[in-house]
């Protein structure tokens, strides 16, 4: 029966960090100085950064 509990609770804070990793805290957008990018974090801490290059 303890294994079922851990598997469940285990599975409960995976579903967590999967809501907080679909959360946007914010977004940042630079264009100018040579420096074409846009940056994206998430509430679970990831952050995503998209270069542009030259436009």
């Amino acid at each position: 029966m303890s294994q079922n509990k851990e598997a469940v609770e285990k599975r409960r804070r995976e579903i967590l960090e999967e809501k907080l990793d679909k959360q946007i805290k914010w977004i940042y957008f630079q264009r100018g100085a040579g420096k074409h990018y846009k940056e994206i974090a998430y509430m679970s801490g990831r952050t995503v950064r998209t270069d542009y290059g030259e436009l």
